[in-house]
């Protein structure tokens, strides 16, 4: 479907690619429940969006825009694997060498094991996370298009918002490949996108996810390298949310983290969380921000081994606490 889609007051079971799908009124809601869904760069315009026992994929970049949204807790709303394909770069991104460096995004990638100078750089904004995630590079010259997926993006615009489920953008696990002992596997994907975007409250207990995936086993003791943690970021007038947000790097291959924002009533915090995965000097998570030069936040965090570098180039911001 590429055209508007009016008059949808149930999406159950539904596949939809490339529509704009706007309720007839303004009274009307979107309710999908105890559904499978599969949804490709869609638009919600309704004044309600509600998921209810869902089980959700969607690919590319699903847009919602609401004067409330609501998730419940049977809800998996999932963009995993979403995003761009194997060595396809995140818009700002740039690779050296399509051979086993891990997709990038929130982080600059490897590759796994040994560490060499094939790598990607990381792209995007913390402050308005919109890209997919990248696809990690190639196992070797042999099989360029084995790396992982890379995650989906999702954007939500609402006056209100409550998550008790899970909604996930997480990137893909790159190919094994044994041919040799000395061929690294692929890279894992980059975790994409989630931006909330409230005017009023964030509720709920739910998680958010933009991990980023595993690199795959090569020949002997060679891996390809983690996918970078993805962005996400959450804007509001206040939150009582106490549920996770996740932006780490692949586990296998270590990739970097990504980047969490939050903006409730003008209270800024940035963290940058790799779980506890240490990472190469170079795997870093440069602060990006398109359209500033300097942020002042109230709270930075960075820890779980986690490496941040700011300032140094004219395409990371410098920020101040």
């Amino acid at each position: 479907m590429s055209d508007e889609v009016s008059f949808f007051t149930a999406l159950d079971g539904a596949n939809i690619q490339g529509a704009t799908c706007q309720s007839s009124s303004q009274a009307t809601q979107f309710h999908v429940s105890s559904g499978i869904v599969s949804l490709q760069n869609v638009q919600l315009i309704s004044s309600s969006v509600r998921f209810v026992g869902v089980a959700g994929s969607f690919s590319g970049t699903l847009k919602v825009v609401a004067s409330n949204v609501y998730l419940d807790n049977a809800t998996f709303l999932s963009g995993d694997r979403g995003g761009l394909g194997p060595a396809q770069l995140a818009d700002g991104c740039t690779m050296i060498n399509n051979r086993g460096a891990g997709g990038a995004h929130g982080g600059d990638t490897l590759s796994g094991n040994p560490y060499t100078s094939y790598y990607q750089k990381g792209c995007g904004d913390m402050i308005a996370p919109a890209l997919l995630g990248s696809g990690g590079a190639g196992a070797h010259q042999y099989s360029p298009s084995s790396g992982g997926r890379g995650g989906g993006a999702l954007h939500i615009i609402t006056n209100d918002i409550r998550i008790d489920g899970n909604i996930s953008v997480n990137g893909g696990t790159g190919g094994t490949y044994s041919r040799s002992v000395s061929y690294y596997g692929a890279g894992g994907g980059a975790g994409g996108s989630i931006w909330l975007e409230a005017s009023g409250s964030i509720g709920g207990a739910g998680i958010l996810q933009a991990n980023g995936g595993s690199g795959g086993f090569g020949g002997g003791s060679y891996y390809g390298g983690g996918g970078s943690g993805g962005r996400i970021a959450v804007t509001g007038s206040s939150s009582t949310f106490t549920g996770k947000m996740e932006a780490y790097g692949g586990i296998v291959g270590t990739g970097p983290a990504g980047t969490i924002f939050k903006n409730i009533s003008g209270m800024l915090e940035l963290i940058v969380d790799n779980n506890g995965l240490t990472v190469s000097a170079a795997a870093v998570t440069p602060l990006l921000c398109t359209n500033c030069s300097e942020v002042v936040f109230t709270k930075v965090v960075v820890t779980g081994a986690s490496r941040v570098e700011m300032g140094s180039t004219p395409r990371q911001v410098c920020c101040r606490c």
